[in-house]
């Protein structure tokens, strides 16, 4: 059967597990455990797993996998959110509230699609990047134009923080400096309500 790997959260806490076929031994630490090292069980076919009780969304983690010389620290490579690429893996509530969006897609050959780099298409300050809320601003602009889908350019988290995003690090983690992985989906909550598609 299929394991379900990342971090993933229950009512009364939740289940780590990672795919680490090589390691002699992996635990887990984190802002749950005051960054201590949980050991985690072998299931066999290359997953360790633990549960834990009282973990909650928005805490930071990491798994600590021994080679047998030495410990690596390692952000999970199924985290949904990062605090940066650098940085530690984050427990992420995955519920969220589309308050009834029934948003359907235009057929394909009605589509009219905008392709735009989040970090760039909006911003304030040249210096600094756009965010998922700056192109959010940006929506009705679009709509007046007569665009009804809008094309991401990558939004994995990458390294550096900075790119087109065309060289991720962490393939299922939206890009933290864009506004995470909530963000994102609040973006997307408001290109419906406006008859506008989200394509990755």
């Amino acid at each position: 059967s299929k394991k379900e790997v990342g971090a993933i959260l229950h009512k009364t806490g939740a289940t780590f597990r990672v795919w680490a076929p090589f390691a002699h031994s992996v635990a887990v630490t984190g802002s749950f455990n005051n960054w201590s090292q949980t050991p985690m069980d072998f299931e066999g076919d290359g997953h360790w797993a633990i549960t834990l009780k009282g973990v909650q969304a928005g805490q930071e983690y990491k798994y600590v996998i021994s080679d047998g010389e030495k410990l690596l620290f390692k952000n999970d490579p199924r985290s949904l959110q990062l605090t940066t690429n650098d940085g530690n893996s984050i427990v992420v509530d995955q519920h969220f509230d589309w308050e009834g969006d029934d948003y359907s897609p235009p057929i394909f050959n009605e589509q009219v699609i905008y392709e735009l780099h989040v970090g760039t298409f909006n911003r304030a300050d040249p210096s600094t990047s756009g965010t998922f809320q700056d192109v959010t601003d940006k929506l009705d602009h679009l709509a007046d134009l007569g665009i009804n889908t809008v094309e991401l350019m990558p939004i994995g988290s990458m390294s550096m923080d900075r790119g087109w995003g065309y060289a991720p690090d962490y393939i299922y983690a939206v890009e933290s400096l864009y506004g995470g992985r909530n963000d994102f989906l609040e973006f997307v909550k408001a290109a419906h309500k406006r008859g506008i598609g989200v394509v990755l």
